[in-house]
C-alpha cells in the first residue's frame, strides 16, 4: 500500500523552526503544545508489486482484455503497484519473467497455460518470488501456483443455451488455439447441448488460432450454411469474425469470457462469462496471507467466477421457461450432476 509519513514532515519541519529561533538570539520561551500529528495507518505489509505478462493484446475483447481488466481491479482493490506486458511471443517469454524478477516484482503472473513452460524455467532462480499460472494445470516448483478457471463450466452453459432456442437443431461451437482452457470449453459446449437434447447436431472446430479473424468467419459462416442458427465463440481476437458472420447472416452469436453483447447488441444474445478477477484475487489474497501452495486451484460458478450474462435487449425474445431451465443447468453444474 503506498502511505505518506506525515509525522515525518512535520517533525522535520518543526526541527528547522527551532533552529531559526535558536540562531536569532531570542529568549527561550515555554513551547506551545504541538497539536496531535494526524494518525497515519500502518501498512500490514510492505508495499507488494504484482506483474501480468499475457500473449495478446490487452483489447481483445476476450481472455487478454479480461487479465488486464482484473489485474486494474487488484490495483484498485488492494492499493498495491502493478505492470503488464501484452503481445508477447512464447520465445520471449522466460526473458519477461525474467525481467520482472529481477525488478524485485513479488507476485508474477502467467495469463494463459501457454506460459507454463516459461514459468518453469525461470522459477527456480527466483525461490523468493510467487509465480502464478492463470489456468495453469502444472505447479511443479515450489514457488509456482495455478489458479484454474473451470474451463468447460462456461461451455456448458452456452452449449445449453443453444440448445433450448435452437430451432435448426443445429448450433456450433469455435474455439481458438488447441489449448486446455480453449478445449474444454469446447468440450463444454457440446456436452451441455446434449444433456437438454442428445440428438441434436453440435458443429466444433479448434480454428488453431487466436488472431485469424478472416478464418474464423469462414468456419461460422459454412456452420451457418449447415443450418446452425446459434454459434458459440471463444476465440479471443478471432472471435470478432464470427461475430461478423452472425450480423451478416442474421444468426444469433453466443458470446465468451467477458460479456460481448456491447460489441454487437443486435447479434450477441449472451455470453457464458467469466470472472478472471476472482482468480487474481483468490491467489493475491492467500499470497499475502502465506496460504498459496503449490498446487492447482480449481474455481467456477461455485465462486462466481462463472457465469451467464444479462440477455440485454433479448430479454423478451428469450422464453421464460428458457430462462428457468438455465437456472436449473447452472444449478446442476454446480451440484456436479452436470459435468465433462
Amino acid at each position: 500500500m503506498k502511505k505518506f509519513y506525515l509525522p515525518l514532515i512535520l517533525l522535520l519541519c518543526l526541527t528547522v523552526t527551532i533552529g531559526l529561533t535558536a540562531c536569532s538570539g531570542g529568549s527561550a520561551k515555554e513551547p506551545a503544545e504541538e497539536p496531535d500529528a494526524p494518525a497515519v495507518e500502518e501498512p500490514v505489509a510492505e508495499d507488494l508489486k504484482v506483474a501480468l505478462v499475457l500473449n495478446g493484446n490487452i483489447n481483445d475483447g476476450g481472455w487478454n482484455s479480461s487479465g488486464y481488466s482484473a489485474l486494474v481491479k487488484l490495483e484498485e482493490d488492494f492499493g498495491i503497484m502493478t505492470s503488464y506486458t501484452e503481445n508477447v511471443p512464447q520465445s520471449d517469454m522466460a526473458g519477461v519473467f525474467r525481467d520482472y524478477a529481477e525488478l524485485g516484482f513479488d507476485m508474477i503472473m502467467g495469463h494463459g497455460s501457454q506460459f507454463t513452460d516459461a514459468i518453469h524455467e525461470v522459477s527456480p532462480n527466483y525461490t523468493d518470488i510467487q509465480f502464478v499460472i492463470v489456468n495453469g494445470n502444472s505447479p511443479l516448483e515450489p514457488n509456482v501456483a495455478c489458479v484454474q478457471l473451470q474451463n468447460e463450466q462456461p461451455g456448458l452453459l452456452m452449449g445449453a443455451f443453444g440448445a433450448l432456442m435452437s430451432e435448426s437443431r443445429v448450433i456450433g461451437m469455435i474455439g481458438g488455439l488447441d489449448i486446455p482452457p480453449i478445449s474444454m470449453a469446447v468440450a463444454g459446449f457440446e456436452a451441455g447441448a446434449k444433456y437438454i437434447d442428445p440428438d441434436i447436431k453440435v458443429l466444433t472446430t479448434l480454428t488453431g488460432s487466436f488472431d485469424d479473424a478472416a478464418g474464423a468467419k469462414e468456419v461460422a459462416l459454412a456452420y451457418i450454411n449447415e443450418g446452425a442458427d446459434y454459434v458459440g465463440q471463444m476465440a479471443n481476437k478471432a472471435g470478432l469474425g464470427i461475430i461478423e458472420a452472425g450480423q451478416e447472416e442474421g444468426i444469433r452469436i453466443i458470446g465468451s469470457i467477458g460479456d460481448q453483447n456491447p460489441l454487437a447488441p443486435d447479434t450477441v444474445i449472451v455470453s457464458g462469462q467469466t470472472d478472471i478477477s476472482v482468480l487474481y484475487t483468490y491467489a493475491y489474497e492467500n499470497f499475502v496471507a502465506g496460504t498459496l501452495e503449490p498446487q492447482v486451484y480449481p474455481l467456477g460458478l461455485n465462486v462466481g467466477a462463472v457465469f451467464l450474462s444479462p440477455y440485454h435487449g433479448f430479454e423478451d425474445e428469450i422464453p421464460d421457461d428458457v430462462k428457468a431451465r438455465m437456472d436449473e443447468v447452472t444449478e446442476a453444474i454446480i451440484s456436479g450432476e452436470l459435468t465433462l
